[in-house]
Formats: structure tokens, C-alpha cells, sequence
């Protein structure tokens, strides 16, 4: 089964992103703890609004680390703050309401594309 990483620490959200991904047969794990890097996820879904996740460095040290695909979300995406994300490892960056309300394609997408190579 392919289990996705969530970085998430809001319980509201971490419980929408989770059943959504549970309902797609996929795996989810909570990561708690900033230094917990594997290379088990399919890719990883980091709340960028977070003091501890949402840091550029905690980003790099992430990408620095593992293998597997970044989705980076915001309540609202700002061009620098999307900028600096992306260049330091997030491999896609939307909003929160984007995430929410596509995360079944975008998941779908990056699993063919995992799949494809």
C-alpha cells in the first residue's frame, strides 16, 4: 500500500486530508516531529502555514533527505512566498481550498506519474 506523509498539525485539516486519502486506498502517516525524514512515503503533504513545517530550511532539510514528491498548501499563496518554497524543495504549491477541493486528482496525477518512471 503507498502511504503519504502528512505534516500537518491542524486536526481539522489533517483529518479532511487523511480521509480523503484513505478513501483512495492509500496509506496516510502523521509526522509529528520535524527530523523525521523516510524514504517510505510516495510523496509528502506539508502544511507551509505551520511554525515548524512552513520553514524554508525544514523544507530543503526535507528534500535534502528523501525521494518522493513535495505538496506544499497555504491559506492564500503569496508569488514570494510560493517562490521561495518552490526553489527551496516543494515540487507543487496551492492553496489550501485547492488542496481540498482537488486532492484526488493531484494525488491521482503524481501516482501515474510515480508510476510512469
Amino acid at each position: 500500500m503507498n502511504t503519504v506523509a502528512l505534516y500537518i498539525k491542524d486536526f481539522q485539516k489533517g483529518t479532511i486530508v487523511s480521509d480523503r486519502l484513505i478513501a483512495m486506498d492509500l496509506s496516510v502517516e502523521f509526522i509529528d516531529k520535524h527530523n523525521l525524514f523516510s524514504n517510505n512515503y510516495l510523496l509528502a503533504i506539508i502544511d507551509l502555514d505551520d511554525e515548524e513545517f512552513g520553514r524554508i530550511e525544514f523544507i530543503k532539510d526535507l528534500k535534502f533527505n528523501v525521494n518522493f514528491f513535495i505538496i506544499g498548501y497555504m491559506e492564500k499563496v503569496i508569488k514570494d512566498a510560493h517562490n521561495s518554497f518552490k526553489s527551496s524543495g516543494c515540487d507543487l504549491i496551492v492553496s489550501k481550498a485547492s488542496l481540498l477541493k482537488n486532492i484526488d486528482s493531484l494525488v491521482t496525477e503524481i501516482l501515474n506519474q510515480k508510476h510512469k518512471t
